[in-house]
């Protein structure tokens, strides 16, 4: 459910212009992203998720997006058949991986922003 949610919302996807123009309001903290990035790896339930996001500054949201729309990518062939597979949970898991996932890059550049944007 959640990568069929996140493709749909992801740009490009057919939900994506009108989430888009609903959530301009969403808040914008100060936290810059390898902060936020810790918070949201740390999270537990979808509350905890939402003020990660929220306490984050936009730059650092629009990055946390990034490594997320890699992940997507990464593991499209893993998710497609059943988004609440294993198969798809482990390939986000490897993904996602700071040292060897196939969205590194992006996580570097996330925990490599030590400054609010």
């Amino acid at each position: 459910m959640q990568y069929l949610l996140n493709t749909a919302l992801s740009e490009g996807g057919a939900c994506y212009d009108k989430f888009n123009a609903c959530v301009e309001d969403i808040p914008n903290g100060d936290q810059h992203c390898k902060e936020s990035w810790g918070c949201l790896m740390g999270a537990k339930t979808n509350a905890e998720v939402n003020q990660c996001k929220y306490n984050a500054t936009k730059s650092a949201q629009d990055q946390m997006d990034k490594i997320f729309d890699c992940a997507r990518t990464a593991c499209k062939d893993d998710c497609s058949a059943d988004p609440n597979s294993q198969a798809c949970n482990d390939c986000f898991t490897g993904a996602l991986d700071p040292t060897n996932g196939a969205c590194k890059a992006e996580i570097t550049t996330c925990t490599n922003d030590a400054n609010p944007a």
